[in-house]
């Protein structure tokens, strides 16, 4: 990951439409350069978890977190 970020308005449009019917809950700037950006989004009684590339707007990785530890 490396480059400009886009702006984190596309990042959370990306997440959203990972999960169908969610609405942002949260977004947690990366902790480094070479990490991603994450996004709670709330999806009824679940809350997605989705890891987003801040740089090509990717989403990486989504789980339940109400199922984690």
């Amino acid at each position: 990951m490396t480059g400009t970020a886009v702006p984190v308005t596309q990042q959370a449009d990306a997440a959203l439409a990972s999960v169908p019917g969610g609405t942002l809950n949260q977004y947690v700037a990366p902790e480094a350069p070479d990490r991603p950006a994450f996004f709670a989004i709330d999806q009824g009684n679940t809350v997605m978890s989705v890891a987003v590339d801040p740089y090509t707007v990717t989403v990486l990785n989504s789980q339940d977190k109400t199922t984690t530890l």
